[in-house]
């Protein structure tokens, strides 16, 4: 996941624990928005949905 959303411009964190099914991504609304981190995740066979 973190290698996906890396090659995103305006993502600043991905917090990942292993074994937890949710995780948190900080990203800066101005550069990127939730469609196109969702659809980085499904493009690198990590399908997500927001919360």
């Amino acid at each position: 996941m973190r290698g996906a959303l890396g090659k995103l411009e305006g993502i600043s964190n991905v917090d990942i624990k292993v074994d937890v099914k949710e995780f948190s991504v900080e990203y800066d609304k101005a550069k990127v928005d939730p469609a196109k981190i969702l659809a980085a995740l499904e493009a690198a066979g990590e399908p997500a949905k927001k919360l």
